[in-house]
């Protein structure tokens, strides 16, 4: 069986890279060599609760150029969406609930309440996404309203903010509960209110001391609304007795804040885009890419003549007598220094690091593995196709044990004394800061379950369940003395 397996095997070319550290299994001391991306594009509409609308927004989001990297719904289709699959034969039929399923998309819906039916806000990502990463941060809010995911790729994460507001101006209310340093953030969707700052003459009538609240609530934090006023993003036409008439306002917003308002390169109420919704859908597109990092440099003797060399004394006037030209000549002879400095003395980057699971055994098997390979791009018979096999499950083989071993070895130097969160926020090799919802043991009802996302609750329901207050046992000592004359 083995040889026949062997045999039938088309062994693949694989790179140097790939066989060092295996991408299938992702390592903390190995970095991603994917690009920073350089856009990041967001589309936001409100699909009226419509199924198609959800289908069709997900589909025109995959097919734009560039596609889209986060979708934002407002009034999404939560209801019956197929049966179970796996249901025997004469059992009865079990309905399937949940959002609309797309092939390119993975939805992220906020906590609910056991009151609550239906979320009001959804967000999808990309399915086969490895540049960005998706991380909702119900420890800031956890509201069937406010969805808050945190963006990041590599450095220098933001957080988007999907805002559905209804008639009781929940959405709103819950921001203002929000903590006051929101650095990188945010907030778009349905508004639902009306104010001089966006709306058109014509809706100022329904201008309300709620949207006063809001746009004081922004500004004092510094975030600047990207809507410019009097563009429609609601169109309907209504009968009102005298025919139907179009109805249009501007109830779909986007505020960035001062930190993040520099990367907004497009924003867009994309008319062109419009699906089955009353509502038109708004694109942002950031330009957001990290910093570059410090160069590093080597100052030693030996690099001292190089860099006199590389130096070239710059023109500066033997007199200064105004601050332009002092501030003109500092520069010239910063960057002459710098010139210099990146010429000769330039530290070389770091070289590839194993991962600390990559031990003698994996070293071995992979030498077998690259040896094997030679022979047979030198001589491609059977024989040397039999060895290359067997050569890289054996190395595949060996990578698992490796790395199970490590991580029992890791897990029997963590002391419950000592540190325990070093245990917990390690999962396949890749270190995690943030602790997943809990659950409530002491709820005993089954159909409704509670489920902990703030970081307080946390902490109480974690210190209860592995520290118990236990009530300690006091006994009557006798008192070794004689008791005192009264």
């Amino acid at each position: 069986m083995l040889l026949a397996n062997t045999i039938s095997f088309d062994p693949p070319l694989l790179d140097d890279d790939e066989l060092y550290v295996p991408s299938s299994h992702p390592s903390s001391s190995s970095k991603s060599s994917s690009p920073f991306p350089s856009d990041f594009i967001i589309f936001s509409q409100n699909t009226c609760h419509s199924n198609s609308a959800v289908h069709a927004i997900l589909s025109i989001a995959s097919s734009m150029k560039p596609p889209a990297d986060l979708v934002l719904i407002q009034e999404p289709y939560f209801g019956r969406i197929g049966v179970d699959p796996r249901m025997a034969q004469g059992n009865p039929i079990t309905e399937v609930f949940g959002c609309p399923k797309h092939i390119d998309w993975q939805a992220i819906i906020p906590p609910l309440s056991p009151t609550d039916d239906r979320p009001d806000v959804i967000a999808y990502f990309p399915s086969q996404c490895s540049l960005w990463t998706f991380q909702p941060r119900t420890d800031i809010i956890s509201h069937r309203s406010l969805l808050c995911l945190e963006i990041n790729s590599s450095s220098h994460p933001f957080i988007v903010f999907n805002v559905y507001n209804d008639t009781d101006n929940g959405a709103c209310d819950a921001i203002t509960t929000l903590p006051g340093s929101l650095d990188r953030s945010i907030f778009i969707g349905d508004f639902n209110l009306h104010h001089p700052v966006w709306s058109q003459d014509s809706n100022l009538d329904k201008h309300s001391s709620k949207a006063d609240r809001l746009v004081e609530l922004f500004a004092n934090q510094g975030f600047s609304i990207l809507n410019e006023p009097g563009v429609k993003t609601f169109s309907v036409f209504r009968d009102l007795g005298n025919g139907p008439e179009l109805y249009t306002s501007t109830l779909d917003l986007a505020w960035a804040s001062k930190e993040l308002q520099p990367f907004v390169q497009d924003f867009c109420v994309a008319k062109h885009l419009s699906s089955n919704s009353d509502h038109f859908p708004l694109t942002i597109r950031l330009s957001y890419a990290p910093s570059q990092p410090r160069q590093r440099f080597v100052f030693s003797e030996e690099q001292f003549k190089d860099w006199t060399k590389s130096f070239v004394v710059p023109d500066i006037p033997e007199t200064i007598s105004t601050v332009e030209d002092f501030m003109s000549s500092v520069d010239a002879l910063q960057n002459a220094t710098l010139t210099a400095c990146q010429v000769a003395c330039s530290r070389k980057p770091r070289g590839p690091q194993a991962a600390r699971w990559f031990d003698s055994k994996v070293r071995k098997a992979l030498t077998d593995l690259r040896r094997s390979r030679k022979r047979l791009h030198a001589r491609k018979d059977r024989h040397n196709a039999i060895r290359h096999g067997v050569a890289l499950r054996q190395f595949q083989y060996t990578v698992i044990v490796a790395k199970h071993s490590h991580a029992r070895a890791f897990a029997a130097s963590v002391k419950p004394g000592t540190n325990l969160w070093r245990l917990t926020s390690w999962y396949q090799g890749v270190r995690k800061t943030t602790v997943p919802t809990l659950k409530d043991p002491s709820n005993t009802d089954a159909r409704f379950p509670t489920w902990v996302s703030a970081s307080p609750a946390k902490a109480k329901l974690l210190a209860k369940s592995w520290f118990p207050n236990n009530t300690p046992k006091v006994e009557n000592v006798p008192y070794p003395f004689p008791p005192l004359p009264t």
